[in-house]
């Protein structure tokens, strides 16, 4: 369950912010989920309120329909050639 709570969390952070960072806030609450100390209808609430306020900063967001798979294309290429050379 924590997998999918983190999850939703970083789509919410996406559409909510046009960004994703990668290190979280919450840690340590994430590591308690997945030692199984939240009872599943704790993490049943915290996942339906991320989905309801995913719907909503989809709803209002500025992030184009598709990606540009050209530009995305580019910056993985300059990835791989900064990695392996």
């Amino acid at each position: 369950m924590m997998h999918t709570i983190r999850l939703l969390q970083s789509c919410e952070q996406i559409f909510k912010t046009n960004s994703l960072n990668i290190r979280v806030e919450n840690r340590d609450e994430l590591l308690d989920i997945k030692a199984g100390n939240w009872i599943l209808r704790k993490c049943d609430e915290k996942a339906e309120d991320l989905i309801k306020s995913i719907e909503y900063y989809h709803s209002v967001s500025t992030l184009p329909e598709e990606p540009n798979i050209e530009k995305t294309t580019k910056i993985l290429i300059e990835i791989r050639e900064n990695l392996y050379s």
